[in-house]
């Protein structure tokens, strides 16, 4: 597994990933490479985002699981802290990507009728 494989627990798609790892069963993306020309400015900047949640959710479990340090309690609690909200603020992005691609499969839908 190269080294993006293993920052990335996200795949390439439009499906949904449960396989290495991914975040409770998280939206798939690839962050990568170039959006594809059927994807949406839209989806690519909430890609994006989602994206930028990823980094911060693995850089909180980095710094929680490999200290650079011994930490005291306070300090602990403070990166715990910090994960909980890098997690949230992640879960809120692919909610929000789930709906914008849900919506637009329905305009899809309701297009070809």
């Amino acid at each position: 597994m190269n080294r993006e494989e293993r920052r990335s627990p996200l795949t390439c798609g439009g499906q949904f990933s449960r396989s290495r790892g991914s975040l409770n069963g998280a939206i798939a993306v690839n962050d990568r490479t170039q959006p594809s020309p059927s994807v949406d400015r839209e989806e690519a900047r909430l890609v994006s985002i989602l994206v930028a949640c990823t980094d911060k959710v693995t850089a909180a479990l980095q710094a929680l699981s490999d200290p650079s340090h011994s930490m005291l309690m306070p300090e602990y609690t403070k990166l715990q802290n910090d994960l909980e909200m890098a997690r949230a603020e992640w879960a809120k992005a692919a909610a929000v990507l789930r709906e914008h691609r849900e919506r637009c499969r329905d305009q899809a839908a309701d297009n070809s009728k």
